[in-house]
């Protein structure tokens, strides 16, 4: 069996690696957000935004042929943390 490469911590590398990227994604985020509203104001950024990752949802569940219903007994999870997602930002 191979070895797996340990920190002093005993949490192998290869799960920090993870956690190390994202830090630095999000880290990065914070300028290009500044730059980007340079360019479009704060409301179109985020209708921008929304919809890019609307449409790449769509897609995956096409590809993935995920049914798009959503089932009742979710419906108002869905509408309360849509509500909050958008009014609240």
């Amino acid at each position: 069996m191979a070895q797996t490469l340990r920190t002093d911590l005993g949490v192998s590398l290869a799960a920090r690696l993870p956690a190390l990227g994202l830090a630095l994604l999000w880290g990065l985020n914070w300028p290009a957000v500044r730059i980007a509203l340079g360019s479009f104001g704060p409301w179109t950024f985020r209708m921008l935004g929304l919809s890019a990752a609307g449409v790449l949802l769509l897609v995956l569940a096409v590809m993935r042929r995920q049914p798009l219903r959503v089932p009742a007994a979710h419906l108002w999870r869905l509408v309360a943390s849509g509500l909050l997602n958008i009014a609240g930002f």
